[in-house]
């Protein structure tokens, strides 16, 4: 009757406590709460780029990395924080292990727009250009306050592959998806 139940909770549990046992390591190795003020610290987007973001990866910001996982939307933004972080697992356990501790860790610590703006602002935008208030103003001649809708959905595409989304090597391209983007939300 407990069988399958019990061997369930059994495994859950263990798998619980080897994520906090893996936690713990990472926080000695390699000091995550060094990580924290860098991303309390970051600056905070403009409202509207929260916005746009949301209204193209709905409730990304209500999710969390299980939420994400089994309802199938968009990874959360705690979620590609993780890749932030250079880890050297030995094998594919300790690599999910590693992973879901990473995550777990910023989740607790931090919401999902502050590891949102944490990307942001330290987000490779190609030719020598960090983050969104230099991207604004090398791409589009503008501070980050007076940026349009249409510039805001550029940098957003351009944060998932910005060599893919390049508005100056890919005007075309970049151009058609940005416009497809924006006649799908003016319609939401």
């Amino acid at each position: 009757m407990y069988g399958f139940s019990g061997s369930l909770l059994v495994s859950f549990l263990i798998v619980y406590v080897q994520i906090n046992n893996k936690l713990k390591i990472l926080e000695k190795e390699y000091s995550l709460d060094s990580s924290k003020a860098f991303i309390k610290e970051a600056h905070h987007a403009p409202k509207r780029f929260y916005e746009i973001y949301e209204r193209m990866h709905p409730n990304v910001f209500n999710y969390n990395f299980i939420g994400a996982v089994l309802f199938r939307k968009s990874s959360c933004p705690c979620s590609y924080l993780r890749y932030r972080f250079v880890f050297k697992p030995e094998n594919i356990w300790n690599k999910v292990l590693t992973n879901i501790a990473v995550i777990s860790y910023l989740e607790n610590e931090f919401t999902q727009k502050q590891c949102f703006d944490y990307i942001l602002f330290g987000a490779d935008f190609l030719y020598q250009t960090k983050g969104i208030e230099e991207a604004s103003c090398y791409y589009f001649n503008k501070d980050l306050p007076e940026l349009k809708d249409r510039d805001i959905i550029t940098l957003i595409y351009m944060l998932d592959n910005p060599a893919y989304n390049n508005p100056k090597r890919f005007p075309n391209r970049v151009n058609l998806k940005v416009d497809n983007m924006l006649m799908q939300i003016t319609h939401i």
